[in-house]
């Protein structure tokens, strides 16, 4: 008899407890591998909320990121997309709430805002800036335009036995829309014409090819480079570092015959499928809060807050900031374009008409 009082006495003890909490399960971010450092401080509101996942080099766009958004897969949530390619995933991408966007920068929310939201959440603002050695082109005339950039790289060379290269650590495409509206002062809606044959002559008079910044970096140290093309969340870090080595950078918004234009080329948050799920914590990437953190990690924030530090402070003040012109496959042809000329030496002119007769054909 006490055996069974016993037991129903735990039965009771045990119904009466509390209910037991299930945790929400965390929503799963695909994350860049070179873009992990945004969130590598162990921020408890991240670790709670949210599971970050390494996306491989070899899986990125056009493949991986096409085939999750196309097919609604359950493997993410959300993925942080290069600008420039999230008009690719519109068609299959979910919509943030549009309130979420009130405090972004005006210029780089535009082209993602929809009568339903907004389709793409800029968490970075980022585009190509200038940066050069300022003992190298003491004697030389500031390099305010390509025109004397150019100058001054020729009379450097020809004065010395360096190799007083030019370097780009930009995406050819973004780099060479920010300088041709840069060059013409008004934001381009073609491939062809006559600033831009002189510009893609001035790309591969200096080989201007994408090259990782770790490379460009050792170049500078080397004694090889004198200036450089790089955005904006590396020129702080670039500048740190090189001054340890003795070398003093002057970082400057690009050349420009009237005023700096720099193609926006930030860091996106994407997802699918939201209609089942809650996403309300991904709010916390637009907030002031997780923007603050992002300024101590060199990046200029998307949201309009006060940037302290000096340098992206007074580049975001000089520079005008644009969308792309042009969509992901158009920007290709651009892309294509520039490497015919680059790498199989093609004329500049021909290469250019080419890509703007497959511009035309994609509008019609």
């Amino acid at each position: 008899m006490k055996k069974i009082f016993l037991y129903l006495t735990l039965l009771i003890l045990l119904s009466c407890s509390s209910e037991k909490v299930v945790k929400e399960t965390p929503i799963r971010v695909g994350i860049p591998p070179n873009s992990l450092r945004l969130f590598e401080d162990k921020d408890p509101f991240i670790l709670n909320n949210f599971s970050i996942i390494s996306l491989k080099p070899e899986e990125r766009v056009t493949s991986l990121e096409l085939l999750l958004f196309s097919t609604n897969s359950t493997a993410f949530d959300c993925i942080l997309i290069e600008s420039n390619k999230a008009t690719l995933l519109k068609e299959w991408a979910s919509n943030f709430n549009k309130e979420w966007a009130k405090d972004l920068r005006d210029e780089i929310k535009k082209p993602f805002l929809t009568e339903k939201g907004i389709y793409a959440l800029p968490l970075t603002l980022d585009f190509p800036v200038f940066v050069y050695r300022k003992d190298i082109f003491e004697k030389c005339d500031e390099p305010k335009t390509l025109g004397i950039l150019k100058d001054d790289i020729i009379s450097l060379r020809r004065r010395g036995e360096g190799k007083f290269l030019l370097l780009s650590s930009v995406d050819e495409e973004i780099l060479f829309l920010s300088l041709l509206a840069s060059e013409m002062g008004i934001v381009p809606d073609r491939f062809y014409n006559y600033h831009s044959v002189k510009l893609l002559t001035f790309f591969n008079d200096f080989y201007l090819l994408k090259i990782p910044i770790s490379k460009l970096e050792i170049s500078f140290i080397k004694g090889d480079t004198v200036a450089s093309f790089i955005n904006l969340s590396e020129a702080k870090g670039l500048k740190e570092k090189l001054k340890m080595q003795g070398i003093e950078l002057e970082v400057k918004p690009l050349p420009s015959t009237l005023k700096s234009f720099g193609v926006y080329d930030g860091l996106c948050l994407m997802g699918y499928g939201f209609e089942k799920k809650n996403i309300e914590p991904l709010r916390y990437f637009v907030s002031k809060e997780f923007q603050e953190k992002l300024i101590k990690k060199n990046y200029a924030p998307s949201i309009k807050i006060e940037i302290k530090d000096e340098i992206p402070a007074k580049l975001v003040e000089k520079t005008t900031v644009i969308p792309s012109p042009f969509e992901w496959d158009e920007l290709r042809f651009l892309k294509e374009s520039i490497e015919d000329v680059l790498i199989y030496g093609r004329d500049p002119e021909t290469a250019l008409m080419r890509a703007e007769a497959r511009l035309k054909n994609v509008e019609k």
